[in-house]
């Protein structure tokens, strides 16, 4: 599984509940209590592969009205 957030000392984490599409405007993660309240941004991967997501609310462990490369590339 994909992780979110890139992994450092006390910052939350959580990881995709499945895959995405390069134009997914919903994302389902495993726990959303992990990641800051809506709208924020979250860090899909790491190194080259890590892409930043922009939200604009949360619907049960669902990321909603989700922007894909908000500050770069989406990733496939």
């Amino acid at each position: 599984m994909t992780q979110l957030y890139l992994a450092k000392v006390n910052f939350p984490q959580t990881v995709l509940a499945g895959s995405i599409s390069e134009v997914a405007v919903i994302i389902a993660v495993d726990d959303v209590s992990k990641l800051p309240s809506a709208p924020n941004i979250v860090v899909i991967g790491t190194g080259e592969t890590a892409e930043t997501v922009l939200y604009a609310s949360v619907s049960g462990d669902n990321l909603m009205g989700v922007t894909r490369g908000f500050q770069g590339t989406a990733r496939g």
